[in-house]
């Protein structure tokens, strides 16, 4: 069988105005996945990256895992989908709803439980009208890296170690789909999802068999590097 790692980008700068950019700890995490992997003797016979650049950040410490003569092959299948899209067409209808929940979006970059709140309520807005904005559906989106991840494994073939960088939601997507979980609750599981975790699944042309979630074992050992944004 073939064996998938999809790896999380580290820390982003949530609140700054680029977020897609790793902080000070994301890169430190970076490293740290990969003197992990290093040292675990895993090679990787290829190696896939949303075009987000957390992504690419997050790849370039384990860039020396890939097998020789293998290209690093860019997918936009596999960047996150647009959250800020999202918010910016869903908290309107909320706030016009319940207008007291205006408070809570004005401090959302100022407090982590704000910020959940005002995300969890969006994003399941979004869930259950997605007729109703004009931004790729939950199940749009799935269904586009369920296009991606199959393609990856025909090309792929058997008996390789395939690496993926990419980030929560595409994780979940792929989780949803070994585990044939609901849309809500892959959701859920995509905030669980922490940077730089390394989920596993194993392949051939008869199963897709999920063997390892959100692991981070490496950086539970070091001073406050587990981190969810």
């Amino acid at each position: 069988m073939s064996e998938i790692y999809l790896i999380r980008h580290g820390q982003a700068s949530f609140g700054k105005e680029d977020y897609d950019q790793l902080s000070d700890k994301g890169y430190t995490q970076s490293k740290l996945l990969a003197n992990f992997l290093n040292k675990t003797g895993v090679r990787f016979d290829s190696f896939y990256l949303g075009e987000n650049k957390r992504h690419r950040q997050t790849f370039l410490p384990s860039e020396n895992l890939l097998k020789e003569h293998e290209e690093i092959k860019i997918r936009s299948a596999f960047n996150e989908f647009e959250f800020e899209d999202v918010l910016r067409e869903v908290i309107p209808y909320l706030i016009n709803d319940e207008p007291e929940f205006k408070k809570e979006v004005d401090r959302m970059f100022e407090s982590n439980r704000a910020f959940q709140l005002v995300f969890e309520r969006s994003v399941f807005k979004w869930l259950e009208q997605p007729d109703r904005f004009d931004v790729i559906s939950w199940r749009g989106f799935v269904e586009r890296v369920e296009k991606e991840v199959s393609k990856v494994m025909i090309d792929e073939g058997s008996s390789k170690k395939i690496g993926i960088f990419s980030s929560g939601g595409v994780i979940a997507a792929i989780v949803q789909l070994a585990l044939n979980i609901s849309d809500k609750e892959a959701l859920k599981l995509s905030w669980q999802i922490l940077n730089c975790s390394i989920t596993k699944l194993k392949f051939n042309k008869d199963n897709f068999i999920l063997t390892g979630f959100n692991e981070t074992g490496f950086l539970a050992v070091e001073e406050k590097m587990l981190t969810f944004r």
